[in-house]
């Protein structure tokens, strides 16, 4: 009878406690052994047996996981993910998994010195809606594609940039964060995007990138990206925080003979409006297992997210975002609950998606 994996987490609050609740789950059917938390602060009530280290160094020292989950702010995922994989543990790591190439390749470099590997929390890639989709773009299905679109409008209150002291920053104390909207939140449609395309580890030949904000943060909360490459479709994406309304993040294939669109949170694939049936997603942590038992193929391995962190790091080398004026916001309820509103954004976002534009060749008023 084969022993469950030892495994451990880093980052207990915010998301980290869904991949908690997500471990014990695993934990309870024999499939992992939880054996071990790590966070600076309280981690509030843990399953019994479960220990928890101030800090990963600690914990990988004292528990020897043989895999290691790490959702914890961008810019700590670095030296987290160097310290795991040294000390022979498999990682699923949050996304944006790094800032920048360089800290790619180191890691990329580190898997093959170690033979461990890391799994990138991206979940759509578990989706077989994502990956149909690319399927009918490459293989003619939609005729000529000349682009894929990305929209993403979603409302966030003063609660979700108090949340942590990284929270809507673009560094901390002199290190990366960035924490904008196209490189956090709305990482998933920007890296999906790439997939559809067939282009997350094609250099683009250009990039286009807009940054806004309407509140008082240092990084985006409302931008578009362009990428345009050779022999792959065009991607742009537009999103924004300050919604009017918010609405479900989708992919737009526009293809010469057919349109197909993926709303990717809830895996609904259409072509021309008729339904593309799939099968359920693939859980990243299962596969992560599977990878380890029997040598499944990753289904978010960390060399697929190459063009996403060039976009990110142009994100970084990017000037400051530019301060979208008052005239064109609104706000709405008070307190932790108040919100920023841009006036016609939700529209603009949806224009961009579908005419592969930016805000400004849109005509955006700010």
């Amino acid at each position: 009878m084969s022993v469950a994996p030892r495994l451990a987490l880093a980052g207990v609050h915010g998301h980290g406690r869904h991949h908690l609740r997500h471990a014990e789950r695993l934990h309870e059917q024999g499939r992992i052994d939880l054996v071990a938390v790590c966070d600076p602060r309280d981690p509030g009530p843990l399953p019994p047996g479960v220990a928890h280290h101030p800090n990963l160094t600690a914990l990988l020292a004292a528990e020897a996981p043989a895999v290691t989950v790490i959702a914890t702010p961008p810019h700590t995922h670095r030296a987290l993910t160097v310290a795991a994989l040294r000390a022979g543990s498999d990682v699923l790591l949050e996304k944006p998994p790094v800032l920048d190439l360089s800290t790619m390749d180191e890691l990329l470099a580190l898997e093959r010195e170690t033979g461990r590997r890391c799994q990138v929390g991206f979940q759509t890639m578990g989706s077989p809606a994502l990956h149909r989709l690319a399927e009918l773009v490459s293989g003619g299905s939609l005729g000529e594609v000349r682009g894929i679109g990305g929209q993403g409008a979603w409302i966030r209150t003063d609660a979700y940039y108090r949340r942590a002291p990284w929270a809507g920053r673009r560094r901390l104390r002199g290190e990366p964060v960035l924490d904008g909207a196209l490189s956090n939140p709305f990482a998933h449609a920007v890296h999906a995007a790439l997939v559809a395309a067939g282009a997350q580890r094609v250099p683009p030949l250009s990039l286009d990138l807009e940054l806004f904000r309407a509140r008082d943060i240092e990084a985006d909360d409302t931008g578009c990206v362009r990428l345009r490459f050779a022999g792959r479709p065009a991607v742009t994406v537009a999103v924004t925080l300050a919604a009017e309304h918010a609405t479900p993040p989708r992919l737009i294939a526009h293809g010469s003979t057919h349109r197909a669109e993926l709303v990717y949170g809830q895996d609904l694939l259409t072509v021309d409006g008729d339904p593309v049936a799939t099968p359920p997603r693939t859980d990243l942590l299962a596969n992560l297992l599977e990878f380890r038992a029997e040598g499944t193929p990753l289904r978010s391995p960390l060399a697929e997210c190459r063009t996403f962190t060039e976009v990110v790091a142009a994100i970084g080398a990017a000037p400051d975002p530019v301060r979208i004026p008052d005239h064109h916001l609104s706000e709405v309820d008070s307190g932790e609950q108040r919100r920023v509103i841009v006036s016609g954004v939700d529209a603009l976002v949806a224009a961009a998606a579908e005419r592969l534009a930016t805000f400004t060749e849109l005509g955006a008023p700010w």
